[in-house]
């Protein structure tokens, strides 16, 4: 079983007035347990809109999502499929409600009822993962935008979540800080977390196992970060960036040299142009 099955989704805003908007147009999409997703698209395509309806956040006004079996639209199992599915946001502090950072992670188990030493073994745990244990006591307003991010994946992890969405949670970091999340990130999923990340930052997208594209509130385009960078005219139509390695191979490309479709790291063009004018790569 998937861990998210979203099926004919529809999500419309203002459903019922004289101006509605139609956010998200039937889209069918599979998230197993343990993948590593990213989901792109240009502002309006409706990337915020999927990753809040992934957890309830939003309830379908056509199709289903379901999560683990569990029906986003059956109150009942709400909880349980917030517990399942965290989100974290652009902006960590629009979620931070404690005083001090460890105040701020215990807030999600707490709430749930945990017994007082398994919260605060959630508490250590999350703190250990996120490298943060040295901050626990400082106020999570007054912490670096870097920091500030991993107080808002701990306090999510804090209520051990099969699936973490990050609906555009590096954008606001700078490279040495949204490094230091991607590596996080990357870590978590290694250690069998399944990551979905709405993003438009390269460097999140290749690390991803699939990218998922939307258009106008459409799925229109799936596969590995390779096979979907290797549509490129499709991409640039659709008005999205390439990755820097993609784009100048492209460039090269048009001036005649054969290189291949879908290169997407550095190293990966780097040797690409080594083997095509015979020169040892070092």
């Amino acid at each position: 079983m998937s861990l998210i099955k979203v099926v004919k989704l529809g999500y419309t805003y203002g459903q019922g007035s004289g101006a509605p908007v139609q956010a998200l147009r039937g889209i069918d999409l599979e998230i197993s347990h343990g993948e590593y997703v990213a989901i792109i698209g240009r502002n309006g395509s409706g990337k915020s809109t999927l990753a809040k309806c992934l957890n309830g956040l939003l309830l379908p006004t056509e199709g289903d999502v379901w999560v683990e079996g569990m029906n986003t639209k059956d109150a009942t199992s709400r909880l349980k499929i917030r517990e399942t599915v965290g989100m974290v946001f652009q902006n960590p502090e629009n979620q931070f409600i404690a005083t001090t950072v460890e105040e701020e992670i215990a807030f999600g188990p707490e709430n749930l009822g945990l017994p007082r030493d398994i919260l605060i073994e959630r508490v250590e745990w999350a703190l250990r993962e996120v490298g943060l244990e040295e901050l626990r006591h400082r106020d999570p307003q007054r912490l670096s935008a870097g920091q500030k991010a991993r107080v808002a994946i701990a306090s999510v992890l804090a209520m051990q979540p099969a699936c973490l969405v990050l609906d555009e949670a590096t954008a606001l970091l700078d490279p040495l800080a949204r490094q230091d999340v991607l590596d996080l990130l990357s870590r978590l999923h290694h250690e069998g977390l399944t990551i979905v990340s709405i993003t438009h930052l390269m460097d999140e997208i290749v690390r991803a196992q699939r990218v998922c594209v939307l258009a106008g509130g459409s799925l229109v385009l799936e596969g590995s970060p390779r096979e979907v960078f290797s549509q490129e005219e499709m991409l640039v139509s659709l008005g999205l960036d390439l990755p820097p390695a993609a784009t100048v191979a492209r460039g090269l490309r048009q001036r005649g040299l054969g290189l291949a479709r879908g290169l997407l790291t550095p190293r990966e063009l780097a040797e690409a142009v080594c083997l095509l004018s015979e020169v040892p790569c070092g």
